[in-house]
């Protein structure tokens, strides 16, 4: 038989992501209800067995809930049976709205129909993730987002001075379109070249604390060449 589609949702957590859900939900026509069926909980990962831990509970007024955390590297096993993952593939720096979510990947585990609902009301494309997997897809994450943040400032400190970040944003905006596209084929500049007179100048002119960074990245992209 098929079940109702999810109109109410208890959502616990207002940090960016939660804040940037709660708009998205209610967009989509999904009202916000702490007694809600379905319950999302948008906490840091430390906080999410502690949060999860009363929905466990046989007795009223936690039973019967369908519990699911916003995480992409804690597993699904650490919430009651029955649960779900729904982790929206994206960074939020805070402020989004709904169209943040539109068209994004999100990844699901667990009870997957719940988290797939909800995953195409907001607009994104769901994909599943099995717990085992779930600390690969979580590095691939982070490597695409964080420490691309992390090699950005490296970036501005190394030009610092000398070129603008309004200047290095049109570059590094045509680098992740053109890796979009062509992926390591879109590589360019002098370690794809094997110019080693125009890297070790590039890496004299460096403050002494960005140079171990830079020797690795050298490293990692004359193996990608």
């Amino acid at each position: 038989m098929n079940q109702p589609p999810i109109d109410r949702i208890s959502l616990v957590g207002r940090g960016r992501l939660g804040s940037a859900l709660a708009q998205a939900f209610e967009s989509a026509g999904i009202a916000l209800d702490t007694d809600a069926p379905v319950v999302l909980l948008a906490v840091p990962d430390a906080a999410i067995a502690e949060a999860a831990a009363p929905y466990a509970e046989a007795a009223a007024p936690y039973a019967d809930r369908t519990v699911g955390h916003t995480s992409g590297a804690t597993p699904i096993s650490v919430l009651p049976e029955g649960s779900f993952g729904l982790h929206p593939l994206q960074t939020f720096a805070g402020g989004e709205g709904p169209e943040a979510f539109r068209g994004i990947g999100a990844a699901i585990g667990g009870d997957t129909g719940v988290a797939r609902e909800l995953a195409l009301a907001l607009g994104m494309v769901p994909f599943e993730i099995a717990d085992r997997d779930r600390p690969a897809y979580h590095a691939a994450a982070s490597i695409a987002s964080n420490f691309l943040v992390t090699l950005q400032a490296a970036a501005e400190q190394a030009g610092a001075g000398v070129v603008a970040r309004e200047h290095l944003l049109p570059l590094v905006r045509t680098t992740v379109e053109n890796w979009g596209h062509r992926g390591p084929d879109a590589l360019t500049g002098p370690v794809a070249r094997g110019d080693e007179d125009t890297v070790a100048a590039q890496r004299a002119a460096l403050p002494s604390e960005l140079t171990d960074l830079f020797d690795a990245m050298v490293e990692r992209t004359k193996a990608l060449a």
